[in-house]
């Protein structure tokens, strides 16, 4: 941002905050696997307090109305979601959601998050929501689930159709999912 725009927008009342989010947009020079996506002036900013949290980007399916076009997965350290975590409860949040596409996907990603915030003293049992994919409700993913006890799993069926699935590319069919449901 020019300083002539920066003088701008202050002059009408515009707080700028410039500080190691500029980083972002520098390739090579911010750690993701360890940079918060939080901080408190993210939340003076909104004037709220924002619940979600990720642990994960990316989703291995390649559903054909889904926006999220990321084909690589990059699961973020256990350390860094509990910070990002940590922080959201700090300014007063009561419902954390984890918005990972499918943060069920691997047993050792939710157990590892899960020893962090016990180590830490943070309870997000009753108080989370978080999303799953009807291929990865096996057992190990259903005990994690239950350690976790959240108020929601959000399962990305979309259809009871199986031609309609098929043409949304979902990777299984009607009977699959009620079943899956059912455990």
């Amino acid at each position: 941002m020019l300083d002539e725009q920066r003088s701008a927008l202050q002059s009408s009342g515009v707080d700028i905050c410039v500080g190691p989010g500029e980083e972002y947009f520098h390739p090579g020079k911010v750690d993701f696997g360890s940079y918060p996506s939080w901080s408190a002036v993210d939340f003076e900013t909104l004037k709220e307090v924002n619940t979600e949290v990720m642990s994960s980007r990316g989703c291995p399916y390649h559903c054909n109305f889904c926006h999220n076009t990321e084909t690589g997965l990059t699961f973020f350290s256990a350390s860094r979601t509990a910070d990002n975590i940590e922080l959201v409860l700090k300014l007063g949040s009561e419902r954390i959601f984890i918005v990972d596409d499918i943060f069920t996907m691997r047993a050792s990603h939710m157990s590892a998050l899960s020893e962090e915030l016990k180590k830490r003293g943070l309870d997000i049992r009753n108080k989370c929501v978080f999303f799953s994919h009807v291929n990865h409700l096996a057992p190990d993913i259903l005990e994690q689930i239950a350690r976790y006890k959240p108020t929601q799993v959000q399962l990305g069926i979309e259809s009871g159709d199986d031609r309609m699935l098929k043409m949304m590319g979902k990777t299984f069919a009607s009977e699959t999912a009620l079943e899956k449901i059912k455990t």
